[in-house]
């Protein structure tokens, strides 16, 4: 599964950059079966399902691997350079080439209208392609800063600065586009 191919890239990116530290912000009800798939993972894990506890740990990353779409919208208003990884099985993947037009998945680049975070989907949801990535993103600043300086264009359309808090317009967006929550 995804958790799989996520602690694989993790592994190959520690072969890079020695002594990397992951945090995973997840849900309350999600934070278990969480704790359950990091069992016997040999890289320091921070888990955290409290909400305050997010924003803290998006400051402290250098760079994410992202596998929501409302995380990766939070990232990108968190202005943190990351990636996206999306794997459905292929009878969805079938139905939803059919059904969905459009050039990316990941909001952010939808409203930038350009592939600002690479989307690493079906095929490409490997881990070597992550790793790939994302030691790209640690090692050129100028990749950094290129996705940090499009992630500034989001401000405007997502209104920071706003009573609401930075998920709750994550997920406002989310229902205004798609009329899910």
């Amino acid at each position: 599964g995804l958790s799989s191919i996520l602690k694989e890239a993790a592994l190959l990116v520690n072969e890079v950059h020695p002594g990397i530290g992951i945090v995973v912000p997840t849900l309350p009800n999600k934070e278990y079966e969480v704790q359950q798939l990091l069992e016997g993972f040999t890289l320091p894990v921070y888990v955290t399902a409290n909400p305050d506890m997010k924003w803290h740990a998006f400051r402290a990353c250098d760079a994410a691997i992202s596998v929501s779409g409302t995380v990766a919208l939070e990232l990108a208003y968190a202005g943190v350079p990351h990636v996206v990884m999306y794997k459905a099985n292929p009878i969805t993947a079938l139905i939803l080439r059919f059904l969905v037009k459009v050039k990316h998945i990941h909001l952010a680049n939808i409203l930038l209208d350009k592939g600002t975070v690479p989307e690493f989907l079906q095929g490409r949801c490997n881990p070597e392609k992550i790793a790939e990535e994302i030691i790209g993103l640690l090692n050129q600043q100028e990749r950094r800063v290129a996705q940090i300086q499009d992630f500034e264009k989001l401000d405007t359309l997502l209104g920071r600065g706003e009573a609401m808090s930075p998920s709750d317009k994550a997920a406002e967006f989310i229902f205004n586009v798609t009329g899910e929550k």
